[in-house]
């Protein structure tokens, strides 16, 4: 398949869509706040994916610094309270993780739409769960969607 070219022989690429570009960063590790003046630097944004029971422990992102990269522009989404494989626990413990979590979020004033699957690991029940807890989008650990994919194989809409 040929790419749309306009009369000049330059590829159109209005024709082409847009593309969109994702940064993320999962755990909310400390050492990612050293990102937050690259991203303003840049007018970039992107979304740190935290575990609700580790933010403000040793190594991890404070509440203030959280705060501070929203301010920017940046989403805060939720990733559980403590970075578990949901797909190991029983439904009412992986409930408990996701809900927990993204309760933790809302109650310092992060909306909280958003989610990343800890391990990438999901199945239809744990994807039941998030989007039964609010979350509006999900996404697993890794990975590129070349065009054309599929929610089947690529990051998904709860």
């Amino acid at each position: 398949m040929s790419e749309p070219t306009s009369e000049s022989g330059r590829i159109d690429e209005a024709a082409l869509g847009s593309t969109i570009v994702s940064l993320t960063f999962d755990d909310g590790t400390a050492d990612q706040y050293v990102v937050r003046a690259m991203l303003a630097q840049n007018s970039l944004n992107a979304t740190f994916y935290v575990n609700s029971n580790k933010i403000g422990t040793s190594s991890f992102l404070t509440w203030e610094e959280l705060l501070d990269l929203a301010a920017d522009g940046n989403e805060v989404g939720g990733h559980t309270a403590d970075h578990v494989d949901l797909t190991k626990l029983s439904t009412a413990d992986a409930t408990r993780q996701v809900c927990e979590g993204r309760q933790a979020l809302i109650s310092r004033g992060f909306s909280a739409t958003s989610f990343a699957y800890p391990y990438g690991a999901r199945t239809s029940k744990v994807e039941s769960i998030v989007r039964r807890a609010g979350y509006q989008s999900a996404r697993r650990a890794w990975g590129l969607c070349p065009a054309g994919s599929t929610a089947s194989n690529c990051d998904d809409v709860v």
